[in-house]
């Protein structure tokens, strides 16, 4: 979790890896501002930004997926669950469903 600014203007967001193994060097990161970030930033795709991070020890909620918040909804088991565990294991969870690249898929899981 990094807080930051884009064009002078403040977020905090996620950071994710890129996956990549590159030996001796290190791992790299990578982050999608919203609309409404890159609307107050003044802007879009392609042009050239001014951006600082820092790390912050404070993790944001996730944006739920719509399918996820239904089950949360309809089981108070899970959902008393999901409220225990860390954001970051929110941000997981959440990651791994987002993940699933079919509409069946996901449904069949839920």
């Amino acid at each position: 979790m990094v807080s930051g600014t884009l064009n002078n203007i403040p977020f905090t967001t996620l950071l994710e890896p890129d996956g990549r193994y590159r030996p001796g060097k290190k791992p790299s990161h990578w982050f999608v501002p919203d609309e409404k970030l890159l609307t107050k930033a003044r802007a879009k795709s392609g042009d050239t930004v001014k951006v600082s991070i820092e790390p912050t020890g404070e993790w944001i909620d996730p944006e739920i997926p719509m399918d996820l918040q239904k089950a949360l909804a309809e089981s108070p088991k899970a959902e008393a669950l999901w409220k225990d565990i860390t954001p970051l294991a929110r941000w997981d969870w959440t990651r791994w469903i987002r993940a699933v690249k079919t509409q069946e898929t996901r449904d069949s899981n839920m």
